[in-house]
């Protein structure tokens, strides 16, 4: 009986040895095709990044809208075509000595923000 026991859990090892093997060599097999995919979108993002460098960086151009008043008078107006980001930073100045701005809650808990940031790069 203890000598059936013995046989069945060395048997039963066997078993788990193989399996565990077979799972390793999964794995391995695995991350080596992985490795292989990020590898390769390595090189893209790189050819891609290469290719948006030697592209020249061009400003948005300027659309000229025309808008008809009552009187059917046309008036021409040029619009930035950009996405609404001001590169220059030149609105962010005006806002700050803007006094309707200043009583807004926004802008209190930008200035609070604000201030909390440069006094921990102060600190």
């Amino acid at each position: 009986m203890k000598n059936l026991h013995a046989e069945k859990l060395n048997r039963l090892c066997l078993e788990y040895e193989e399996r565990m093997q077979l799972l390793k060599l999964n794995v391995a097999d695995h991350e080596s095709s992985e490795r292989q995919k990020l590898q390769k979108l390595e090189k893209e993002i790189a050819i891609m990044r290469e290719e948006f460098e030697a592209v020249p960086k061009k400003k948005p151009a300027k659309a000229k809208v025309m808008v008809t008043t009552e009187e059917n008078e046309e008036e021409e107006y040029i619009t930035d075509s950009s996405d609404g980001t001001d590169e220059e930073g030149e609105d962010d100045d005006d806002e700050d000595n803007d006094p309707e701005w200043k009583q807004t809650p926004l802008f209190r808990r930008i200035k609070k923000l604000r201030d909390e940031n440069t006094a921990r790069l102060f600190h």
